[in-house]
């Protein structure tokens, strides 16, 4: 891009979550799994005009114990423009109502995102 001529590039985490019941032994119990992605920048090189999400580890935590989890985002680019209308989100706030005896799962990965990084 040595033209001078530009292009924004906006990576947003996706979230998700699992929601499954497992019977055994005549135990039913909730299992629910939360898959977190935690955004760093990574490099520029501009070796060309592409993006390289790299995840480099991943974590569990594993909790009971636990009757609702609320999930909020927030824009640290808001000022810019990059807000929710942006992204088209619908909400920014998500409370997930857990029953009682839920195993939770929380997996989350460190992933480096890079601009031209592949040449």
């Amino acid at each position: 891009m040595d033209d001078g001529n530009y292009i924004r590039i906006v990576v947003a985490p996706s979230i998700r979550i699992l929601n499954s019941t497992i019977t055994t032994g005549g135990t039913t119990r909730a299992y629910y799994n939360f898959y977190l992605p935690i955004l760093e920048q990574g490099g520029n090189p501009r070796l060309s005009q592409s993006v390289t999400l790299q995840g480099t580890q991943v974590k569990v935590q594993t909790t009971g114990d636990v009757n609702r989890i609320k999930i909020v985002v927030g824009f640290p680019k808001e000022g810019f423009g990059f807000d929710e209308g942006f992204f088209g989100f619908d909400r920014t706030e998500e409370e997930v109502v857990v029953p009682d005896d839920s195993i939770l799962e929380f997996y989350t990965s460190e992933v480096i995102v890079s601009l031209g990084l592949q040449g």
